[in-house]
């Protein structure tokens, strides 16, 4: 951004990306209380813990950032104009970061879970493929829609890094990190 934006777009998107972090603050947070217990759960073999465990960090996501999500979406003309009166009508700049957490809290703990189960080559697969598509994006829309164009950028990037992470965890696992684990039958074999 600091290449092809102008100063006031590159200040917007660092402000957006900052105020997304807080309601990925949550994630940050479950993940790493539960880490260990992921790792002893796949080092036993016991696959239905490492369920539930993924079940109980997807719910507490959710709980700790859809609220503040949400209130970041009603407010964030608002929060941006506590920052500087010129970044007023940008709530999308926002509104696309927030969509990109809220997807990753949607699909759960999966490049944490790949890490944490011995498949640590897949989740550097799932970040380095993620990467590529965000600069490829951002050299396409930047130039003509600036912080807008940052924004859904890593967007798109989000939720491709969150799909390929769900997949991966389902072919190499056979687990579900997303929020689908609640339809999920609690019977199926490991």
């Amino acid at each position: 951004m600091g290449v092809v934006g102008q100063p006031e777009d590159v200040a917007l998107v660092r402000i957006a990306a900052r105020m997304a972090e807080i309601v990925g603050l949550m994630r940050t947070i479950v993940l790493l209380q539960y880490r260990p217990m992921i790792a002893s759960s796949f080092g036993q073999s016991d696959f239905r813990q490492l369920q539930r465990y993924t079940k109980i960090m997807v719910s507490l996501f959710l709980v700790g950032g859809l609220p503040i999500a949400i209130a970041m979406w009603i407010w964030s003309s608002s929060i941006l104009l506590y920052f500087d009166p010129a970044f007023a009508g940008n709530d999308w700049v926002v509104r696309f970061y927030l969509l990109g957490i809220l997807a990753m809290l949607i699909m759960g703990p999966t490049n944490a879970v790949l890490s944490m189960c011995d498949r640590e080559s897949v989740a550097s697969k799932n970040l380095l493929q993620s990467l590529g598509v965000k600069v490829i994006l951002n050299l396409i829309l930047m130039p003509f829609l600036g912080a807008l164009g940052c924004a859904i950028s890593s967007f798109v990037s989000l939720v491709f890094l969150g799909f390929l992470g769900r997949a991966g965890v389902r072919k190499a696992l056979n687990l579900e990190t997303s929020i689908l684990v609640y339809f999920k039958n609690s019977d199926e074999k490991y």
